[in-house]
C-alpha cells in the first residue's frame, strides 16, 4: 500500500511539474521594438491637433533638453523644466505642458493651444 501511495504521489508531482513548465513556456512573448536613427539620437517628432483642426508640430531633443514647436508657421524653442509628473518646457514667453494626455501651450499666461 505504501508503494502504491508513493508511486501515485511521484506521478502526481511529475505531472504538476511538467504542466507548470509548459505554461511558463507559453507565457513567454517576444517583444520587438523598432527604433529609428533619430530616436537613437534622442530626437522624437510628434504632432498634436486640437478640436478646431490646428496642428502643432513638436521636435523633442532629449539629450539637450529642448523642444522646437511649430504652430501656425511660427517656430518656438523651449527648454525643459523639472516637474513631479508630466513634462514641461518654458522660455521667457511660452510654457508647454503635457500631463495625462492633456497638452497646453500658453503665451504670457494665455492659452494659445490646448488638446
Amino acid at each position: 500500500m505504501k508503494k502504491v501511495f508513493f508511486v501515485l504521489t511521484m506521478m502526481t508531482g511529475v505531472f504538476v511539474f511538467t504542466s507548470c513548465n509548459q505554461k511558463a513556456k507559453e507565457a513567454v512573448v517576444e517583444e520587438v521594438t523598432v527604433v529609428t536613427a533619430n530616436q537613437e539620437a534622442g530626437i522624437v517628432k510628434n504632432s498634436v491637433t486640437d478640436k478646431s483642426g490646428t496642428t502643432m508640430y513638436l521636435t523633442f531633443n532629449n539629450p539637450r533638453g529642448l523642444v522646437d514647436i511649430v504652430l501656425k508657421g511660427d517656430t518656438i524653442t523651449l527648454m525643459q523644466d523639472t516637474t513631479a509628473s508630466g513634462i514641461k518646457f518654458t522660455n521667457a514667453e511660452y510654457v508647454y505642458e503635457e500631463w495625462q494626455g492633456k497638452v497646453t501651450l500658453k503665451k504670457d499666461g494665455s492659452i494659445v493651444f490646448e488638446k
